[in-house]
């Protein structure tokens, strides 16, 4: 996928897109058909864009990305996306018109900024579906840019033993899956999200909406891995550590913590979203094909996959000009820590990713050139005045 950029017109949008829409941007030169799908919609997320694509891309393996550029996003996603030209990842980047008002009932002029954002997520969530499912793509990804997908082998730090007896259930299933994954892992195998799908292919079909738990990490950098010692010193040293939350932040609320962790995020096989399923308005993100989707509580033991949701910095935190996020709210989470994710081994998507792409690539596809970071964390002028007070506050929370 050498070619340059296509700049696709309004008209070329509106053939492309179920809906129409305007201000397309795609480097597709080619039919699609394999690899992971994912549909993101980002406002002021650009320094989180590059960690983000790069480990989806290495762990999925992402190569289908549709991003949605909500309302009064200021940043430009193709100065992130067309970094990955040279690459065989395939991307769309539509503006707000072109999901805002998929499923309009008149009513979301009048209400709040935080309702008038569910109404565009949920135009965004259809409109991206069907676009993916008319590119052939299977699986897509529903997340937001600090969430990341995680296999979820059995570990040591799960609470529950194996299911009991009866062993055609599909809890006994999950746990023999999970079994079985680590013991790739103990033998030096990363499997991605894809080859553990094959995996279970054999014995299982996976449900069509794949709802993965989620678990939040706080802000809190006093722990370390002796696993990840040596890339964590490589990344700070090569690139800009900061801005690596899956390797900064390594401390994690107690799995299973509803109140930390609130509702899950799924997968999709939009091949299997039946046509007439897409006029329907989504309930919301965390179960958004109610036919297809299950409850959006899942209990962590039979997970395959789970996300990993991180608070990052007050800075980064601060950055969207979202009225909720103040600092008692950043402070709530922040300090979570009951438990170390050493046993995730995150450190090793980093790995794969340098040795795949080369040094120098890397760099430039995580956003660092000659050890500068090339973004920064967007301003919130508005929030100014709680800038330099929380991290005083937060020292210590106790």
């Amino acid at each position: 996928n050498n070619a340059p950029r296509l700049t696709i017109t309004h008209d070329d949008a509106e053939e492309n897109s179920p809906q129409g829409g305007s201000s397309l941007f795609s480097n597709k030169t080619a039919s699609i058909s394999k690899g992971f799908g994912a549909c993101l919609m980002i406002k002021e997320d650009n320094d989180l864009l590059y960690e983000w694509i790069a480990y989806h891309y290495t762990t999925l393996p992402l190569r289908h990305l549709y991003i949605g550029s909500d309302e009064g996003n200021r940043q430009d996603p193709l100065e992130v996306l067309s970094r990955w030209d040279s690459t065989d990842l395939n991307y769309w980047i539509f503006n707000s018109s072109s999901f805002a008002y998929r499923h309009s009932d008149g009513k979301q002029e009048s209400q709040d900024a935080h309702h008038q954002f569910l109404h565009r997520q949920r135009g965004f969530i259809t409109t991206c579906a069907e676009f993916m499912k008319n590119q052939n793509v299977t699986w897509v990804l529903f997340v937001d840019s600090d969430e990341f997908v995680v296999p979820n082998p059995l570990g040591n730090d799960d609470e529950k033993g194996p299911p009991p007896s009866n062993n055609e259930s599909k809890a006994a299933l999950r746990f023999q899956m999970r079994s079985a994954m680590a013991k790739q892992r103990s033998e030096g195998r990363r499997l991605t999200v894809v080859e553990i799908i094959n995996m279970l292919s054999p014995y299982e079909e996976l449900e069509p909406c794949y709802t993965m738990p989620r678990l939040l990490f706080g802000s809190l950098e006093n722990a370390t891995c002796p696993e990840s010692e040596a890339v964590d010193k490589h990344a700070r040293t090569e690139f800009d550590f900061d801005q690596l939350s899956t390797l900064r932040f390594k401390q994690h609320a107690k799995k299973g913590d509803f109140a930390t962790g609130k509702f899950a995020k799924v997968f999709v096989d939009v091949s299997r979203i039946p046509d007439e399923q897409f006029p329907v308005v989504p309930k919301s993100i965390h179960r958004p094909f109610r036919p297809l989707c299950g409850p959006a509580v899942v209990p962590f033991e039979e997970s395959l996959f789970i996300v990993n949701h991180y608070v990052g910095s007050w800075e980064r935190y601060n950055s969207r000009e979202d009225g909720r996020r103040d600092c008692e709210a950043w402070r709530k989470r922040a300090f979570v820590g009951s438990a170390r994710s050493c046993e995730q081994l995150l450190h090793e998507w980093f790995a794969t990713f340098v040795q795949e792409m080369g040094r120098s690539k890397s760099k430039i596809l995580l956003g660092v050139e000659e050890g500068q970071l090339v973004v920064a964390v967007p301003q919130n002028a508005t929030n100014s005045s709680k800038r330099d007070l929380c991290p005083v506050i937060a020292i210590n929370p106790n």
